[in-house]
C-alpha cells in the first residue's frame, strides 16, 4: 500500500481575476471556488487519478479540514486523517488572472499539532506500515513541531522497511537525509539551501548532485520549466527536459510530479519511466485552472515530448 502523509493540511480558494492582476487597482473576481490543498494529499489524488490505491493521513481539524477530507474522498482516495478537536486547517488562497502566466498564493501558516495527536499518528504509522509499502512526506510540518518528533515518524517508516519518499525543505530536508530515505524531492531552490551554493546551469545541478549521492537511493531535483534531474547511489545522473506548454496554474504541479514518480515506484519502473512519467503529470497539472486534476488522457502524448539525457 502507499501511504501519504501531510502535517499541514490546507485547503485552496481560488480566485480568478478578469484581466490581469494589478496594484492600486480594482481587479474584480469572475469565480470563487474550493479546492484540495497541495502536499501529499495530492500526491494521493494524483495517485487515484492514475488508478492506484493509497491512504491519506497527516492532521485535519475542523470545518476546513472536513471539506478537504471529504474532496478528497470524491476522487476515490482513502483519508484516515488525524483530526485535531479545536484547531482550523489551513486556508491557502490562490489568485489567476487571465494572462496564463502562473498563478499568486498567499498562504496562512497552520495550527499547533498538540501532543495527543501526534502520538496517535505515530501509533497509526507504526500499527499499518509493512515490508513494501511506500511512505510519502511531502510539505514541512507548522510552525512548533520539534524535529525530532519529525525524525520520529520518519523512522518508524524505515523501522517497517517502507520505502520513504520525501518532499521537504530547509531543517526538514536536513534532518530526513539522516534517515536515509529511498528518494528525496527537493525543488530547485531548496536544494540550492541545501548545497548552499548557486547553481544555474544543469551541469551546476550535476555536479552538486555528485557531491551528495549516496545520501539516499535517488535524489529527484526539480527544476520547474527545465524539467528535471535526478541521481542514484551510484551516480548515474539523467536529465530530462519537460514539454514546453502554456501553463494556466502551476500549484500543485510539484506534488503531482511526485505523485507520477510514487506512481512508478509502485511499478517497479526505470529511473527513465520515473522521470518521463512524473514530467508529463506535473506538466499536465501546471495546464489545467484549479489546483488537484489532470487530464490523463493526454499523458501519453506530454510522456512523448520528455527528452531524457544521461549526463554521466
Amino acid at each position: 500500500m502507499i501511504y501519504t502523509v501531510t502535517l499541514n493540511t490546507a485547503i485552496d480558494r481560488l480566485i480568478q481575476i478578469y484581466g490581469k492582476l494589478q496594484r492600486k487597482h480594482n481587479n474584480k473576481t469572475k469565480l470563487t471556488t474550493y479546492d484540495i490543498g497541495g502536499k501529499a494529499t495530492h500526491v494521493s489524488v494524483a495517485l487515484s487519478m492514475l488508478g492506484i490505491d493509497s491512504i491519506a493521513t497527516g492532521f485535519i481539524g475542523g470545518k476546513a479540514g472536513r471539506m478537504m477530507a471529504e474532496m478528497m474522498e470524491e476522487k476515490g482516495v482513502q483519508c484516515e486523517f488525524i483530526h485535531q478537536a479545536g484547531s482550523e486547517t489551513r486556508e491557502s488562497i490562490i489568485l489567476i488572472d487571465e494572462t496564463n502566466q502562473g498563478s499568486f498564493m498567499i498562504t496562512q501558516p497552520g495550527f499547533t499539532i498538540l501532543e495527543d495527536s501526534l502520538k496517535r499518528l505515530k501509533t497509526y504509522l507504526d500499527s499499518q506500515l509493512k515490508d513494501e509499502d511506500i511512505v510519502v512526506f511531502a510539505g514541512s510540518p507548522p510552525s512548533g513541531f520539534h524535529l525530532s518528533d519529525y525524525v520520529d515518524l520518519l523512522s518508524i517508516v524505515k523501522s517497517k522497511g517502507a520505502k520513504l519518499v520525501v518532499d521537504s525543505s530547509g531543517e526538514y530536508l536536513r534532518e530526513a537525509i539522516h534517515v536515509k530515505p529511498y528518494l528525496i524531492k527537493p525543488n530547485e531552490f531548496e536544494f540550492q539551501e541545501y548545497v548552499n551554493k548557486k547553481l544555474t546551469s544543469i551541469n551546476d545541478f550535476k555536479e552538486a548532485l555528485m557531491e551528495v549521492k549516496g545520501k539516499c537511493d535517488y535524489w529527484v531535483v526539480s527544476l520547474g520549466k527545465r524539467g528535471s534531474i535526478s541521481i542514484d547511489a551510484e551516480g548515474n545522473c539523467i536529465y530530462a527536459a519537460a514539454p514546453k506548454v502554456q501553463e494556466v496554474n502551476e500549484t500543485g504541479a510539484g506534488d503531482f510530479f511526485v505523485g507520477g514518480l510514487v506512481a512508478k515506484i509502485y511499478e517497479k519502473a526505470s529511473i527513465e519511466e520515473m522521470l518521463r512519467f512524473a514530467s508529463a503529470v506535473g506538466t499536465s497539472k501546471a495546464k489545467q485552472c484549479d489546483t488537484s486534476s489532470i487530464d490523463v488522457g493526454d499523458l501519453d502524448r506530454l510522456q512523448s515530448l520528455v527528452k531524457i539525457e544521461r549526463i554521466d
